[in-house]
């Protein structure tokens, strides 16, 4: 007599693939999110760069106004020294007043151009041109 003993295994893959499957899934939701996450961080990036050339223009157009500011005024006291030396080298006290009054039209309108700018300047803004 011959003793048999028949062992039958039986594999359910159905919840191995299933499971499979749910963590395919969860990997892709996580790869497509990082991705937008991703996105936004580089249109975020590009965002801030735009923003600071931007400032950097304005910047730039401020400091254009006051040097030309600063330039037109070291060519008014160019050219006011060179009539006091021509008035005082004639002694022609016409020519010395016309000097004077020149420096007092150019001492309001310093004034009033420092002023201006100072306000634009606080402002944060590029003076108007006149």
């Amino acid at each position: 007599m011959t003793d048999r003993i028949d062992l039958h295994i039986h594999l359910d893959f159905g919840s191995a693939d299933r499971k499979l499957d749910e963590i395919l899934a969860r990997i892709s939701a996580l790869s497509a999110q990082e991705l937008r996450i991703m996105k936004v961080t580089i249109q975020d990036i590009q965002d801030a760069a735009a923003r600071t050339m931007s400032a950097v223009a304005l910047e730039s157009d401020k400091d254009d106004a006051i040097i030309a500011l600063v330039k037109g005024q070291t060519d008014l006291i160019k050219a006011l020294r060179e009539q006091l030396a021509a008035a005082i080298e004639s002694n022609d006290p016409a020519a010395l007043q016309a000097v004077l009054d020149s420096l007092a039209t150019i001492e309001s309108s310093a004034l009033a151009n420092g002023d201006r700018v100072l306000a634009a300047v606080n402002a944060n803004t590029a003076p108007a041109t006149t």
